[in-house]
C-alpha cells in the first residue's frame, strides 16, 4: 500500500499562491511580448516606407535593422 502524505492547509495555501503568481507572471510576459512584437512590426513597416534606401545601402539595412529603430526620432 502506498502512503499518502497529508498536505496541511498552510502548505496548500502557499502552493496556490505560487501557482497564482506564476500564472500572473506568464500572462504578463505574454502581454509584454505581444505588445513589443506589435510595436516593432508597425514601427518597422512605417520606417521602411520613409527610408527608401539607395541600392548600395540595402545590405547595410539587412545586416543591421535595429540601428534604424534605435536612432529614429
Amino acid at each position: 500500500m502506498s502512503k499518502t502524505r497529508r498536505v496541511s492547509p498552510v502548505d496548500k495555501e502557499h502552493m496556490m499562491k505560487e501557482v497564482d503568481r506564476n500564472s500572473q507572471l506568464s500572462y504578463g510576459m505574454r502581454r509584454l511580448t505581444a505588445s513589443l512584437t506589435y510595436y516593432l512590426l508597425t514601427h518597422l513597416n512605417s520606417t521602411k516606407a520613409k527610408l527608401k534606401p539607395k541600392p548600395n545601402q540595402v545590405h547595410e539595412i539587412a545586416n543591421a535593422p535595429f540601428q534604424y529603430i534605435v536612432h529614429s526620432p
